[in-house]
């Protein structure tokens, strides 16, 4: 959904940042586990409310006090606000492209935890496919995955690079 409104972009961003931020969560209990390592915070420790104020609107969020930091300093008008959110969206894709890709390369699948079914039924996940991400009518993104281009960003996604 290329040219989308800027407040689509803000609206669709921080709710497939919650979305993306609680999966991360989940996703990280069971190798936390793996190591025996405390479980990492639930969603609704680790994640925070918080309310933004954007040329007159009202915008709400759930995310990390990290990801709030850095969109407070963007919030002049209602597109640097859009394209701060695009940004903390391409941060966080990157992050798990390249964790996938890490668990891809391991030298076989964790065994099963207490008689439970191992972490991935034979061998870890492939990579996931990336490729162009066009959004906003004029902005780019290369190596972003579609799930994230056309969930987060509203964008068009075509496989390869830019």
């Amino acid at each position: 959904m290329t040219g989308a409104t800027d407040e689509q972009r803000i609206r669709k961003g921080l709710v497939f940042l919650l979305k993306t931020d609680r999966a991360l969560l989940r996703a990280a209990v069971p190798l936390t586990r793996l190591l025996e390592l405390p479980d990492p915070l639930p969603a609704s420790k680790a994640l925070r409310a918080y309310t933004f104020q954007v040329e007159g609107r009202t915008y709400r969020g759930q995310m990390t006090p990290d990801q709030d930091a850095h969109l407070r300093k963007h919030m002049g008008s209602a597109r640097k606000f859009a394209d701060a959110i695009a940004k903390v969206l391409g941060h966080v894709n990157d992050k798990v492209v390249r964790a996938l890709h890490n668990l891809n390369e391991a030298p076989g699948a964790p065994p099963a935890r207490r008689g439970g079914p191992a972490l991935f039924d034979g061998g870890p996940p492939p990579p996931p496919p990336v490729g162009c991400c066009s959004y906003d009518t004029n902005q780019q993104a290369d190596g972003v995955t579609q799930s994230f281009c056309e969930g987060g960003l509203l964008g068009h996604w075509v496989p390869g690079p830019c």
